[in-house]
């Protein structure tokens, strides 16, 4: 019914060994980025008052925060954590911790968690 010659078994052989090939590049290059990516945030120290808290229009909409005297924005890498932040709050995040601490005036304080990095 249907006849195969060995030329054509090669050529089969070969294109999915290329796709297999591609396909496992492409996650494990995914997966590098995804543990340098966690490494830095990992060793990031963050501590100070929240003086602004915004959506980064020129960044994606990345949800970011300014610290007060400090002239870069963070981002903030759990949404819930961001939505909580208010000008005034005190933010704690220590180096060798994927977990912060939000100290507001007059309340507990709230932890939250990267949970991208376990």
């Amino acid at each position: 019914m249907f006849k195969y010659d060995i030329n054509t078994m090669k050529r089969a052989l070969i294109t999915i060994s290329i796709v297999i090939a591609f396909f496992g590049i492409a996650f494990y290059d995914t997966h590098l980025k995804g543990q340098h990516f966690c490494r830095e945030y990992y060793n990031l120290p963050m501590s100070g008052v929240v003086d602004s808290v915004f959506r980064d229009k020129e960044n994606k909409e990345s949800p970011r925060i300014f610290l007060r005297g400090e002239g870069i924005p963070y981002t903030i890498y759990a949404y819930e954590a961001w939505q909580y932040l208010h000008p005034g709050d005190t933010l704690v995040k220590e180096v060798g911790s994927f977990r912060f601490k939000v100290n507001r005036p007059g309340t507990y304080p709230e932890y939250f968690h990267y949970n991208g990095c376990d």
